[in-house]
């Protein structure tokens, strides 16, 4: 494989969402007073309330995971900071004069407006879930709830990429049937050495580190999950390549008690709960309403629109 990644990472949470939702809320609280100060620019200035406010009003995930995470909160912090310097420029100029910038801040304020009404109508009830919601949960999710089984590969890779020329992957077959024949007799970490194509690993002895099962490529995960450590596989075929893997170290931690898992249980089920009230009263706007559509006069429009298009 050409990097690390491509037998690490299957996907991995981004922490974009994160920072953009604690912008939005930072946004929104009020300014504090210079000798409170956490940073500033020009004239604007975030003080350390505002900063708790912020963080307050996160959900619990988010807000555990700013606070493990100083660069990811200053990211905030400078994020809020230049939007404010965007937003006075905007004003200077007078952008919102002009009617057609006007007319679609309008339907931004109402889309906004819609949404928080939205989120009002799907409020969930503080007395939600009870004791008895969370034991259940905990009951029906606790495997899902168990972190991933964490896995430390070493790897001897041949590039073979799916699409290769016919001749080109015979030629990988063949590098990697050779390699195949030397491994049960050899050392592994002088054999990918010499023979891995991936640079980073093969520097390591084919070692790429200690890692959870959810961030490596499934085939990987299938060819290690029921290796004895010390044991090899392979090869095994990905989008990238051929791969021989060698099991050096497996490490399952505990699924966590009732307690440890009771505010991460919390949220899920209160985010369920609002997402269903927000289904169901939509649903039930959508019957009063009594919402109809001429199909005819739509498919004129679309057809209008096409012959538009054509004309040269």
């Amino acid at each position: 494989m050409a990097n690390r990644n491509d037998v690490v990472f299957a996907g991995s949470r981004t922490i974009r969402c994160m920072l953009a939702m604690a912008v939005v809320l930072i946004a929104g609280c009020s300014d504090g007073g210079r000798n409170d100060a956490v940073a500033t620019a020009g004239d604007s200035t975030i003080g350390a309330a505002q900063i708790r406010e912020l963080l307050d009003g996160l959900p619990v995930e988010t807000r555990d995971a700013l606070l493990a995470d100083k660069i990811a909160l200053e990211r905030v912090v400078r994020s809020e900071l230049v939007r404010r310097a965007l937003v006075e420029e905007a004003k200077t100029a007078k952008l919102d004069s002009d009617p057609k910038i006007a007319e679609q801040l309008e339907r931004v304020r109402d889309d906004a407006l819609m949404r928080l009404w939205v989120a009002q109508q799907a409020k969930v009830s503080d007395s939600y879930p009870s004791d008895e919601d969370l034991k259940l949960a905990y009951q029906n999710n606790a495997a899902a709830l168990a972190p991933p089984a964490q896995f430390r590969v070493a790897q001897i890779f041949v590039a073979a990429p799916n699409g290769i020329a016919p001749s080109q992957l015979a030629v990988a077959m063949r590098k990697a049937a050779d390699v195949g024949t030397k491994i049960p007799a050899g050392d592994f970490a002088a054999l990918a050495r010499e023979y891995s194509e991936h640079a980073a690993s093969a520097a390591n002895g084919g070692d790429v580190g200690l890692l959870p099962a959810n961030q490596m490529l499934p085939e990987i995960v299938a060819a290690v999950r029921n290796l004895e450590v010390g044991a090899t596989a392979g090869p095994v075929k990905t989008s990238q390549g051929l791969h021989y893997v060698k099991l050096l170290e497996r490490k399952v931690e505990p699924t966590p008690t009732f307690e440890q898992a009771r505010e991460q249980l919390k949220a899920a089920l209160r985010a369920r709960r609002a997402q269903e009230l927000e289904q169901a009263y939509l649903a039930a706007l959508d019957t009063k309403l009594n919402v109809a559509v001429n199909q005819l006069a739509l498919a004129e429009i679309g057809s209008a629109g096409k012959t538009a298009e054509a004309k040269p």
